[in-house]
């Protein structure tokens, strides 16, 4: 097991991760509820996060909690799925902590895919204004991104992730294990958002798609999804308010997010990422920053990781919601795109570009 501090406090923190600096992170681990325990120690009460289908695959986690920890071991479960992303998840959970008398000396931990990590980061951020956080990601997409640099937020019907926080975990624990049980549909979400990862800010990891194996497996994508999160923290690192550089981790995701909102989240998180990443890409080569031999690697190395054909969805039903997008400015779309660094000085500067509605459309199908 291999620990990343990316913070210089010795030890064990007493309190929790009040600041935006960059989290400590556990790859490799092979027994994660044991090493929550060990980081709990001390702390007045815990409440552990989870959908339904991670709690029925996983029983052990919370019992190995209960039994380590002198301390009551809340597990709260919610229904599977984007849907239960919301403020009433958030406020059922501190109601029952309300309940157990819970003080600003508990702990937060998200166990599950990004649903629950993004969860455990608004209820630990809300919670008698902040406790410790500690997340424990099963799938690949969590492992990878979701868990990984404080951003948390829930939905509303207006639009996905439009109420949030910044809510740094005091740890992220990575146990490749959880990985054995997750269905096709959500390894290929997972390795979209990695794929991502690497356009942005890695094109040695863009390469491991390129001799991809025919048949991965836990070892492999494991490898993959560390390669993401240690390049994500390196960019969390140098802008961890997400107002600069960072927003470059939001490629594909204006489109991507109205693609699921206007699907009601009957598509998944990547499948709608991946559409968006191609549409993104499309409209930075009608602008000249993107050469046509990456989008044309892009579009390849996605059909290669499995992703269905585009959604089949009306680009003119996006607009509404892409004009909700938390990026834009002055009432304009942007999307974030990653440009081509010889023809950007900064690229802190050029994080974001402002696209016309017309714009979208013309490269949808592009």
């Amino acid at each position: 097991m291999d620990r990343i501090i990316s913070s210089d406090r010795p030890g064990r923190p007493s309190g929790h991760n009040s600041t935006q600096e960059p989290h400590p992170i556990l790859f490799d681990c092979a027994d994660a509820a044991s090493v929550v325990a060990a980081a709990l120690g001390g702390l007045s009460a815990v409440i552990v996060v989870a959908d339904s289908t991670v709690v029925r695959l996983f029983p052990g986690f919370g019992d190995v909690l209960r039994s380590g920890l002198d301390m009551p071991v809340l597990v709260s479960e919610f229904e599977p799925g984007e849907r239960a992303k919301t403020m009433d998840t958030v406020v059922g959970c501190c109601r029952a902590m309300a309940a157990g008398r819970f003080d600003r000396q508990c702990a937060v931990v998200g166990f599950g895919g990004g649903v629950a990590t993004d969860l455990a980061g608004m209820i630990s951020a809300l919670w008698m204004r902040g406790v410790k956080l500690i997340q424990v990601p099963t799938s690949l997409l969590a492992m990878a991104d979701a868990a990984i640099g404080g951003k948390a937020a829930v939905n509303i019907p207006e639009g996905r992730n439009l109420v949030g926080a910044v809510k740094m975990p005091d740890l992220a624990v990575i146990a490749p294990s959880f990985l054995a049980t997750l269905p096709l549909p959500e390894r290929i979400s997972g390795l979209v958002e990695i794929v991502k990862t690497g356009f942005v800010g890695d094109p040695d990891l863009v390469s491991e798609f390129d001799s991809m194996p025919a048949e991965v497996d836990i070892d492999w994508l494991a490898g993959v999804a560390r390669r993401a999160a240690t390049t994500k923290m390196d960019i969390v690192s140098v802008d961890p308010g997400d107002s600069g550089i960072r927003l470059l981790l939001n490629f594909g995701h204006t489109v991507g997010h109205a693609i699921e909102s206007v699907s009601r989240y009957s598509i998944g998180h990547g499948i709608a990422v991946a559409a968006g990443m191609v549409a993104e890409s499309a409209i930075g080569r009608s602008m000249g920053l993107v050469d046509e031999i990456e989008h044309r690697r892009l579009v390849e190395i996605l059909n290669r990781v499995g992703v269905p054909p585009r959604p089949a969805v009306q680009p003119a039903d996006l607009l509404q919601w892409m004009l909700r997008d938390k990026k834009n400015r002055e009432g304009g779309i942007r999307i974030a795109l990653p440009a081509n660094d010889h023809r950007i000085p900064s690229m802190k500067s050029f994080t974001t570009v402002a696209v016309s509605e017309r714009q979208f459309l013309e490269c949808w199908d592009d």
